[in-house]
């Protein structure tokens, strides 16, 4: 995360690490506190949200970088 945010890096490498455990501790504490049964509750629209934004995406830029840099594409002479 600290790549992606313009500014200081952090000053050492253990805070470094601190940090991104304090993260993955973050997110598998939110898992344990989301149920199956809400999950089932909430219904087919928030899976098919994160499907389609998970693949989508994906293949958007697969078709995009074939189109551009295959040989038959513009840019690959």
């Amino acid at each position: 995360m600290t790549d992606i945010v313009p500014g200081p890096t952090l000053p050492s490498p253990a805070l470094q690490l601190l940090s991104e455990t304090g993260i993955v501790l973050l997110r598998f504490e939110t898992g344990l506190d989301t149920g199956a049964l809400c999950l089932v509750r909430t219904g087919l629209g928030p899976f098919t949200v994160i499907t389609a934004g998970s693949i989508l995406p994906l293949t958007l830029g697969y078709t995009l970088s074939h189109c551009l840099f295959s040989k038959k594409g513009t840019l690959g002479h």
